[in-house]
């Protein structure tokens, strides 16, 4: 079917068959009819030539139909004749053939005229690919010549092209490179290889050196033969220098991690080492050849106790998880030392989110563990101190919470240990003291000025019972920690002893004024009357005033025996060194006679003490002694001794009931009281084969002894 677009062609084979029939009609009467299909033959192939194969079969019908009706004899007739279809079917075989070889002709001139096409627009594709590719092209002769290069190429190297012309690729090569680049070359023309890439250096124009990365391939011609080099060249440069700073970086970070106290470590995910710093090397005594590509669990830090193989390798493995881990661990050091590290395991993912490397490291922490520990050992010590003070030692902060107690705490104030740390100090203090004492440290470090912090004061306490208790409070600033301590002592006996010594104060007052009125009062007041009638008797009667003298002067000796005993009360040691023997003597004398006991004094040598204070103590020890030996014991006698030998010892001795289990009179309390004034340590205990034994030492030279 023919196709509307294509109709002009069939009117082309219409129109030129008109116009050869025409011609044919216009030149008969010159040529004849001697060729009537030669301006048909024309017109079949002129169509076949411009239509195709259709106008040119339809041109050659309708030139056999015209010559066959026009120009054969009988001519204008439409009855067909042998001569008319011999014509006809002649000329339709020319037509035909005439068509065909048209039709070939065109195609192979159409062929032809395709082919130059492509060969040109190929050689144009080449010459702009060439000349404006982004990488530097060159054709090399075999012997190295530069046979065509293009701007690029020239860019790169700083030369033009005519210069580059004149140079071989020889010349151009860095020198380093050349030997390496000659033998690849005469390889790849020997045919080892289709083509190779290298990176290489040349030399620009200027003197300097560019890097390039090189693909080199050779053209052969049809037999194989080479004919000359292909080069394509990318300027590598920048490329380059981003690498050596990439290494330089790489170096600086190496020598950073070398130089670090810290361990360094970078593994594959699967844990083989693929390098650490020199720290951690020189801590086990190891080369990097002996630990790269080992699993890291299996170097020599960690062979020394399989468990801590495991738990690096679960480490390791968790890191790999995405899961780091930290804790302590203990390393093989070099010469098989121990070493313990505060160990830690990370990792780094790449830009697919996956786990790319395992960083381990570590930092030595054996000085700090060490540290840690004597410091545990110190608070320890220092606590087991602290537990076995009589005194409750208490810490606070800044705000006056409670840090630390110690055990004797608990006892004082019924609190349990947990009870009272962090809580704040004011639960220990009674109101107003509770209240005021935030206000106390908040205006001590507000001013600076400390009103109790530094000395000691006595103050009022408050038990878990809710009972208060008097206390002598002592405290002191952590100024480093901005901590304070305070030392709390029970001062409730002390107090009561006080009470109890004022008491006995009072009573002794009011026994000696009882003494004095019952005696020596009474005395002198009989002394007054006889005084009255021995001035009226010296008027009147002589001699009854002589009698009245004489009962005047045995009173004035009445009272000034009694007057000794109530002094001998009050200063029992007469004041010098020898004083405290003839006390005791005294109260032997006494002993004997008042109570009607055997009571002896034995003091071998002399003992002189000097200090009046020590020898009065001793002595109220002493007579407390006799006291409730006489009064609770019965005893059939009493030894009081004294000695001097590395210090001094005064002993008392009965032979009486002994002391009853469990006493602890007031008597007791106060010889322990006056005990501890002097410094002295005193025992009571039974003595052999019965009684009771009061033994008081002190130290030499504590009591100003001779």
């Amino acid at each position: 079917m023919i196709r509307a677009n294509e109709l002009w062609r069939y009117g082309i084979a219409a129109l030129v068959v008109s116009a050869a029939l025409g011609l044919q009609l216009a030149a008969e009467p010159i040529i004849g009819s001697v060729s009537p299909p030669l301006f048909f033959a024309a017109a079949v192939a002129a169509a076949a030539w411009y239509g195709g194969l259709g106008p040119g079969m339809l041109a050659t019908l309708l030139g056999a139909a015209a010559g066959a009706y026009f120009f054969v004899p009988p001519v204008w007739r439409l009855a067909p004749t042998p001569g008319e279809i011999a014509f006809v079917i002649g000329f339709l075989l020319e037509g035909a053939f005439i068509t065909w070889i048209v039709v070939r002709l065109q195609s192979a001139s159409r062929e032809a005229q395709a082919q130059q096409e492509a060969l040109r627009e190929s050689e144009e594709l080449f010459r702009a690919t060439f000349e404006q590719a982004a990488v530097g092209m060159a054709h090399t002769a075999l012997d190295g010549r530069l046979l065509r290069v293009n701007g690029r190429f020239a860019d790169i190297l700083g030369f033009t092209r005519d210069e580059l012309m004149e140079r071989s690729f020889q010349a151009i090569t860095h020198p380093d490179d050349l030997a390496s680049n000659v033998d690849l070359a005469r390889r790849l023309a020997a045919g080892e290889f289709s083509h190779y890439t290298v990176e290489k250096r040349y030399t620009r124009k200027d003197g300097g050196t560019v890097w390039a990365n090189l693909t080199s391939s050779i053209r052969r011609s049809h037999a194989g033969r080479p004919l000359h080099y292909i080069a394509v060249i990318e300027d590598i440069s920048e490329r380059k220098r981003a690498e050596e700073a990439v290494r330089a970086a790489e170096r600086q970070l190496r020598d950073l991690l070398d130089n670090l106290f810290v361990f360094v470590g970078l593994l594959d995910p699967d844990g083989t080492v693929r390098w650490v710093n020199r720290p951690l090397l020189v801590a086990g005594g190891l080369t990097l050849e002996q630990v790269i590509g080992r699993a890291f669990w299996d170097c020599p830090w960690w062979t020394h106790d399989p468990a801590a193989c495991d738990r690096v390798r679960a480490a390791v493995q968790a890191a790999a998880g995405g899961r780091p881990a930290r804790f302590d661990e203990t390393i093989r050091a070099a010469a098989d030392g121990r070493m313990v590290i505060d160990f830690q395991v990370a990792f780094l993912r790449g830009e697919d989110g996956a786990v790319r490397y395992i960083l381990p490291s570590a930092v030595d922490i054996t000085d700090r563990k060490r540290a840690e520990a004597e410091r545990a050992d110190r608070e320890t010590r220092l606590q087991v101190v602290l537990d076995t003070a009589a005194d409750a030692i208490i810490t606070i902060d800044h705000a006056g919470t409670i840090l630390t107690v110690n055990r004797a705490v608990e006892a004082m104030f019924g609190y349990t240990v947990g009870e009272l740390v962090g809580q704040n100090v004011r639960m220990l203090m009674p109101p107003p003291f509770s209240v005021e004492h935030d206000t106390y440290i908040t205006r001590y470090l507000a001013t600076g000025e400390a009103r109790i912090i530094g000395t000691g004061r006595e103050a009022i306490a408050r038990r878990k019972d809710g009972s208060v208790f008097p206390i002598e409070l002592a405290i002191s600033e952590i100024n480093h920690l901005r901590q304070f301590t305070g030392i709390v002592r029970d001062v409730t006996r002390r107090k009561e002893l006080e009470r109890e010594v004022v008491e006995i104060a009072s009573l002794e007052q009011r026994r000696i004024g009882q003494d004095l009125h019952d005696t020596v009062g009474q005395e002198l007041t009989a002394l007054n009357i006889l005084a009255g009638d021995l001035a009226d008797a010296v008027r009147t009667d002589p001699d009854a005033a002589a009698r009245l003298a004489g009962r005047v002067a045995g009173g004035l000796r009445r009272c000034q025996r009694e007057l000794r005993v109530v002094i001998r009360g009050l200063l029992p040691v007469p004041v010098d060194a020898e004083g405290l023997m003839a006390a005791l003597a005294d109260l032997a004398d006494r002993t004997r006679s008042d109570a009607r006991v055997a009571c002896t004094f034995d003091c071998p040598d002399p003992v002189a003490v000097a200090d009046n204070l020590t020898a009065t103590q001793l002595y109220l020890i002493a007579q407390e002694a006799v006291h409730n030996a006489v009064k609770h014991a019965r005893p059939r006698a009493v030894r009081i001794a004294l000695c001097a030998d590395h210090g001094l010892v005064l002993r008392v001795e009965d032979d009486g009931a002994g002391l009853p289990a469990g006493r602890s009179g007031l008597g007791l309390r106060i010889m322990h009281d006056r005990a501890a004034i002097i410094g002295a340590r005193l025992t009571i205990g039974p003595a052999s084969p019965a009684g009771t034994s009061v033994t008081c030492e002190l130290p030499g030279g504590s009591h100003g002894q001779e």
